[in-house]
């Protein structure tokens, strides 16, 4: 019986590659309309991804990794200022292009009876800000970063303490994401029930909901995150 959810936020409940794409689109064109722009997006994805575990790591900053990336992206050295400047106007364009997936809704209304703890991988105040502008606080009990947990996915250690927000052990609870890395693997190696969400039919946040049994039961409302 399920009986709590642990959810990843980007690209399980928040679509953040469509935000990404648009915001790099448009820091793109407004600082470099004249150059190629061939696979942006897919080259941005994956300076990110490097960029961001060197970072979880402890080999940089959260503000270097940002300058880092950016001078990869252009080829061209940036003095911090520049970079700082650069990155607000990205960020700018990134949040306004946040929206829930397709079936989140859906999703959350499904499971209103069902605590649940949001696990990911985002830093926490970035994090905290997409659930507030996204107006989602409300279905979570919790919001676990690596930097309240102590360690990022896929770490057993952030799923422990998820676990722990809810009260529930491992046995009772599914764990609902879009990375088999991060967020699938480990949680059912700490014996949690997983529903791996993607692009292909069946693969929805609809559809995991739908998985959940029961998820109907009777019971208390979740409390909502402050």
């Amino acid at each position: 019986m399920i009986r709590g959810i642990l959810i990843d936020l980007d690209d399980t409940l928040a679509d953040d590659r469509l935000a990404t794409e648009k915001a790099i689109a448009a820091l793109w064109q407004s600082r470099a309309p004249e150059r190629d722009a061939s696979n942006l997006s897919l080259r941005w994805l994956s300076i990110t991804d490097k960029h961001w575990r060197r970072f979880r790591s402890g080999e940089t900053t959260l503000q270097g990794q940002r300058r880092n990336r950016l001078a990869e992206l252009f080829d061209q050295k940036f003095t911090e200022a520049q970079a700082d400047q650069l990155f607000d106007e990205y960020l700018y364009h990134y949040e306004r292009s946040w929206t829930l997936v397709a079936g989140a809704t859906e999703f959350l209304a499904a499971t209103a009876r069902l605590p649940k703890v949001i696990v990911t991988n985002s830093e926490a105040k970035q994090a905290a800000r997409k659930v507030a502008l996204l107006s989602i606080g409300s279905h979570f009990i919790g919001l676990v970063t690596p930097e309240v947990a102590g360690a990022p996915k896929p770490n057993p250690q952030i799923f422990r303490y998820a676990l722990q927000v809810l009260g529930l052990p491992a046995s009772d609870c599914m764990m609902i994401g879009d990375s088999h890395e991060h967020d699938i693997q480990p949680a059912q190696a700490l014996g949690l029930a997983t529903f791996h969400v993607g692009n292909a039919p069946g693969c929805g946040l609809a559809e995991a909901a739908r998985a959940i049994q029961p998820f109907h039961q009777e019971g208390p409302t979740t409390a909502g995150l402050s």
